[in-house]
């Protein structure tokens, strides 16, 4: 979803009335006309003007692209991703003629992705990708589900450390665990933009932490797995039961915008911090490539709660 800026000259009506006008295309796109009613909501430091019905949810809720220049070397999945994130509810795929793909295709290719519900041929060079919901969720609870895969990703590899479960079922319910974990991250995504949420007026969470988010997911799974195979299996859970704690009162913290979580994930940072130091004293490949994992995966997570904490002091 791009953001068009424009500037409007103030003017005089009257006695005492101010006024501006509102960009014309945007009028045409959510179906405004002369008489119409528009909503303006008084959000401090600046206003929002809105339709009063649903008319902007049927318009800009299809996404309309042609499969042409660049965009001829992205891949379906991938336009769909991005669709489904800024917010859009079905996309309109037209084919060139001179294209390489077919409808029938592309459609098969669409109806394999996890966020479609159906693909359709509308005629020989169009499609129409129906997107599935987000089953109403709120940001903040889409946040503690995250919290809920993160923290399956670590008692999974403590199982596995363990010798609780098989380490083979272990990797693949870990490296699914944190694919669930990233498309949640979509979803509240996806939610923020239909909904015109700005997540830091929302329990202090900062719209710009869901990238941050994302990379933690990876970064988590690619630590667990390889502190999963660490030779040394004390030092492997002491780290485990570290980045538990971390992990739970940090996203836990953002979730509920407490910055007394957020500022007890920081002061556990420096406690696994110690333990990576302890890795690299043993001085062997592996522990230096283990010790290397959870470092970056430590500085992931303390840079997402240094944000959350500011996030928290912005918020109202």
């Amino acid at each position: 979803m791009s953001l068009a800026i424009s500037k409007r000259r103030i003017q005089k009506l009257g006695g005492s009335s101010l006024i501006i006008t509102i960009p014309k295309n945007w009028a045409r796109k959510i179906g405004l006309t002369v008489g119409d009613t528009v909503i303006i909501v008084d959000e401090g430091d600046h206003l929002k003007i809105m339709p009063p019905d649903t008319r902007v949810t049927e318009k800009v809720g299809i996404a309309r692209i042609k499969l042409s220049g660049f965009l001829r070397e992205v891949s379906v999945g991938k336009i769909i991703d991005c669709s489904y994130q800024n917010g859009h509810s079905k996309i309109e795929i037209q084919i060139p003629s001179n294209g390489n793909t077919s409808p029938e295709e592309l459609a098969k290719e669409a109806e394999g992705h996890p966020k479609v519900k159906n693909a359709q041929i509308l005629d020989a060079s169009t499609i129409l990708i129906e997107l599935e919901t987000t089953n109403g969720d709120e940001v903040t609870t889409l946040l503690k589900k995250f919290n809920t895969k993160l923290q399956e990703i670590i008692d999974l590899g403590e199982a596995a450390i363990t010798g609780s479960i098989p380490l083979d079922d272990a990797i693949k319910a870990i490296e699914n665990s944190a694919d669930n974990a990233y498309n949640i991250v979509d979803s509240i995504t996806r939610l923020s933009f239909k909904q015109g949420i700005v997540m830091c007026e929302s329990k202090g969470v900062d719209p710009t932490i869901l990238i941050a988010l994302k990379i933690l997911a990876r970064l988590l799974e690619r630590a667990i797995k390889n502190l999963v195979n660490f030779s040394e299996r004390d030092l492997s859970l002491k780290a485990v039961g570290k980045i538990r704690i971390i992990m739970s009162e940090a996203i836990g913290g953002i979730a509920s915008g407490s910055g007394r979580r957020i500022a007890n994930a920081l002061n556990e940072v420096s406690s696994l911090r110690e333990i990576v130091a302890e890795m690299r004293s043993l001085s062997t490949p592996e522990a230096e490539k283990v010790a290397t994992c959870v470092e970056s995966m430590n500085i992931a997570i303390e840079t997402l709660a240094s944000k959350g904490i500011c996030s928290v002091l912005a918020a109202p």
